[in-house]
């Protein structure tokens, strides 16, 4: 879409979303723009590589072996990348392959000191 002269709407600012929309006058007179904010927990440009956000989120996996329940909530517009965050491609793969792993690697070397 930028491709196509479209503006970007989304900007990730720090922990906040900022969504700028802009509307044509009906009556032929200025644009309207209208921008909204939200905040979280963390927010990830698309700037950021899979490594970086399996870095950003490995704290999660150790509470999971920690014992913790642990809930990772991708949401948003068909097309943004949940699935490629999550899943990947074989050549750079997401959070969830890589928590599996994690996984089975801690069992691997706690193994030792627990009965799985």
């Amino acid at each position: 879409e930028l491709n196509q002269g479209s503006a970007a709407v989304v900007e990730v600012c720090g922990n906040m979303i900022k969504v700028v929309t802009t509307k044509k006058d009906k009556k032929g007179g200025p644009d309207i723009s209208d921008t909204k904010m939200w905040t979280f927990d963390k927010c990830l440009s698309e700037a950021k590589s899979q490594d970086d956000v399996f870095e950003d989120t490995g704290n999660l996996i150790q509470s999971a072996i920690d014992g913790y329940n642990v809930c990772i909530f991708a949401y948003g517009q068909t097309g943004a990348g949940k699935t490629y965050t999550m899943s990947g491609p074989s050549d750079a793969p997401g959070i969830l392959p890589r928590a599996v792993s994690t996984l089975f690697k801690a069992i691997k070397e706690q193994s030792v000191a627990f009965n799985y």
